[in-house]
């Protein structure tokens, strides 16, 4: 049994039910991206509230994948280490969007982390 309480797992199981008809169409929407990719091989997913789709075309089959209330990891293969590992994608983004700040705001958001975010609790 995988326990799903790490920091690299996430749940949808606090997700918006989505509708059968809008299910439909984030289905709909995976088949015709991977239907107009030009590679032999692709990935695609759609997700939203309690809901993810994913498909997958090789060598012009296209399987698609529907669940609800899910719970994943992303799990990537490191060739340094020879090591499945996981992969927290808010941190990569949140790495990614320091890249493209400036000195001052490099600062300014150094400066906020390093108050630590408001807790009400405190104040009590």
């Amino acid at each position: 049994m995988i326990d799903f309480r790490g920091r690299y797992f996430t749940s949808s199981t606090d997700g918006v039910r989505v509708k059968d008809e809008a299910v439909q169409e984030m289905i709909d929407e995976v088949i015709k991206r991977l239907k107009s990719s030009k590679e032999n091989f692709d990935f695609g997913s759609v997700a939203t509230g309690d809901s993810i789709i994913w498909g997958v075309k090789s060598d012009g089959q296209i399987d698609v994948y529907f669940s609800r209330d899910y719970k994943e990891a992303c799990l990537l293969y490191n060739e340094a280490t020879g090591k499945w590992e996981p992969v927290d994608w808010f941190e990569e983004n949140e790495y990614d969007a320091l890249l493209e700040l400036d000195r001052d705001e490099l600062i300014e958001e150094i400066m906020r982390l390093r108050r630590g975010e408001y807790d009400p609790s405190r104040e009590v």
